[in-house]
């Protein structure tokens, strides 16, 4: 006999196909909520969809929590966030005269304490969401201002909508000339409020939108379509326009880069475009997962050649083992060296080192801990600028061994071209300031100039530069790794950015900026005239750019033996060789740890190194 009040105990499914469907719904004084598992087999008629809902949210932190009643007497606990998606929709079923509330979620249909079971399920996720009649997603409670956002994002998506129709350009001055979305309006702010909740961040997120149907968010009781933020968020991005949704930081909300990868891959999906798990891992590394394992499982519903590759889920799995099995599976294809270029012993972030407290190999990038793409080369179908071909078109010849289980190896072929003779200082670390702080702005500028005229006086030293270029042209293109946009000149035909332009524009910026009276500015600023900035517009304008290019790629600049000048990752040191493996897009710096005389089963002679990582070195970029 059940005792009452036990803990709810899941029952085996009893094929492999096999879900559990909740069938919920408040108790009739609203207090609880009660449930009953239906079960329910994909493979029953793969072309009908499952009447219910796939609900999509974000798991919270550990503490409080919520629960769910089986026969009266048997509780299953969920956290508080799964709770209150299931009260919310709950209680619209019952104000809609339909009791009985069909949905899948993953806290209560999937039995969280078995490990097995739970990779079975994640296998089965992706068709669970395109199967399902529509998704819902909660991404929170209401808040003051919440129920302004999701109508200003309407409203947005109308304005947009003319501005196409009317044949007019989308940008700042076409959007805040029109009444109701002035920079001054709180439209903007509660907006990036919205866009602030974790739920945009969560890495789950990517294949329940990318592959569910009419996914549709649920902020208290307000809801939002997915595609029309997604759509609002994309163009804002594109368009310039993300600058409206600054913080008084002068930070912006981290799904300004988010919403747009999860809307790109969802057109990708409903056009039936291929997509491999190389390319999905670099789309979504600024995603977060409360289990780092999950940075690669996520996407075990998007990437189409998974069963190619071979991997599994496998929860009994260390982060170790599933990161490094990974990188083993897509390097042993031979056709890319992407991964090698997000690895790397030498990655700093905020002038630090980034830990490697998962223990993995150089040459295994840590996922757990890339949260932004701060990477020089990036599958081809992501970068936006001339992708380098460093040792291209050589194939990839690489093979991997592991005479220690617990420490595998990779022997790689390619070449050491030279070494690091010097190393610059690090860039300083540019912190977000408030957007009308001038103050610390100035004192911000100063360090950086100070570090820009330190470097440039180095460099200066390398005429004449050994690619026959000027050394200023080198320090310019190396110090943004050639990621700067090119500049069109008025017959609007495509030339190359004359880069010590740019660098002189940038320092005239900067130099702008510390000799400015403050409350000079803060004059013009209430007056809304121009800043009086001598290098006009069009100055104006490459120092953005190229302002973007230094900050994309915070590294520390370097001399080579033989004259070169490269930006690779903070932990570089004097001494370390710089190679072209081949088939790398890039230089990789890598440093010698030991020396291998062979002779032990499965090892080879020669000396073993560590990755240290990618670089840019201005003159090798193309082939060597």
């Amino acid at each position: 006999m059940t005792p009452p009040d036990a803990p709810h105990q899941y029952g085996a499914l009893a094929e492999p196909s096999a879900i559990r469907i909740l069938q919920g719904s408040l108790s009739p004084d609203s207090q609880r909520l009660c449930g009953h598992f239906a079960p329910v087999s994909l493979d029953a008629d793969p072309a009908v969809r499952m009447a219910c809902l796939a609900l999509s949210y974000c798991w919270g932190v550990a503490g409080g929590g919520d629960e769910v009643w089986f026969d009266g007497h048997r509780c299953l606990r969920v956290k508080r966030s799964a709770g209150c998606v299931l009260r919310v929709i709950a209680a619209s079923r019952r104000a809609a005269d339909s009791e009985t509330l069909f949905v899948w979620i993953d806290a209560v249909c999937i039995d969280q304490g078995d490990d097995v079971e739970k990779a079975r399920q994640v296998r089965r996720m992706s068709r669970i969401y395109s199967s399902a009649m529509w998704v819902c997603a909660w991404i929170g409670d209401a808040s003051l201002d919440s129920g302004l956002a999701v109508d200003f994002v309407a409203r947005l998506r109308v304005l947009m909508d003319t501005l196409v129709s009317q044949k007019r350009e989308i940008n700042c001055l076409s959007v805040t000339s029109t009444l109701g979305f002035e920079e001054a309006s709180l439209g903007w702010k509660a907006l990036a409020n919205l866009l602030d909740r974790p739920w945009f961040s969560r890495m789950w997120v990517v294949q329940e939108v990318a592959l569910g149907h009419g996914a549709q968010l649920l902020c208290g009781q307000r809801v939002l379509s997915w595609r029309v933020l997604g759509l609002v968020v994309r163009l804002m991005v594109t368009m310039g326009l993300a600058k409206l949704l600054s913080r008084h930081d002068g930070s912006y909300p981290r799904c300004m880069a988010q919403a747009p990868v999860v809307y790109d891959l969802k057109m990708s999906r409903e056009n039936g475009r291929s997509l491999t798990l190389e390319h999905s891992l670099f789309l979504c590394i600024t995603f977060l997962a409360t289990d780092p394992r999950d940075k690669i499982y996520a996407l075990f519903g998007l990437a189409t050649d998974i069963e190619e590759l071979g991997i599994n889920v496998d929860y009994n799995a260390s982060v170790k083992e599933v990161y490094t099995d990974t990188t083993i599976k897509i390097l042993n294809q031979g056709t890319s060296l992407s991964l090698l270029n997000a690895a790397g012993a030498g990655r700093y972030r905020h002038g630090q080192p980034i830990t490697n407290d998962n223990e993995l190999p150089s040459w295994v990038p840590n996922l757990a801990q890339l949260h932004d793409l701060d990477i020089i080369a990036v599958p081809a179908s992501l970068a936006s600028y001339k992708t380098p071909e460093a040792s291209h078109p050589t194939k990839p010849q690489i093979q991997t061994i592991s005479p220690r289980p617990d420490s595998p190896s990779l022997q790689i072929r390619g070449r050491c071209i030279s070494r690091l003779s010097a190393i610059y200082p690090l860039n300083p670390d540019a912190r977000p300031i408030p957007a009308h702080n001038h103050a610390e702005t100035q004192v911000q500028c100063r360090g950086e100039l100070a570090w820009l005229h330190e470097t440039m006086a180095s460099a200066s030293r390398l005429e004449p530069y050994p690619s026959g270029v000027p050394w200023r042209h080198a320090y310019a293109r190396t110090l943004i790794i050639n990621k700067v946009a090119p500049v069109l000149p008025a017959a609007q035909t495509p030339r190359e950015a004359p880069y010590w332009e740019s660098l002189d524009a940038f320092l005239d910026a900067k130099r702008w900026v510390v000799r400015a009276d403050v409350d000079e500015v803060r004059r013009r600023e209430a007056a809304g005239e121009e800043l009086g900035f001598d290098g006009g517009e069009e100055g104006l304008e490459r120092a953005r750019k190229f302002a973007a290019g230094v900050a994309d790629f915070r590294g520390r600049l370097f001399e080579t033996g033989d004259g070169f000048l490269g930006n690779g990752h903070g932990g570089v040191e004097v001494g370390d060789e710089v190679c072209l493996f081949y088939g790398g897009q890039t230089p990789f710096v890598v440093r010698e740890v030991a020396k291998n005389e062979g002779g032990a089963e499965g090892e080879s002679s020669g000396s073993q190194y560590v990755l240290v990582g990618e670089c840019y070195v201005d003159g090798w970029m193309d082939g060597w």
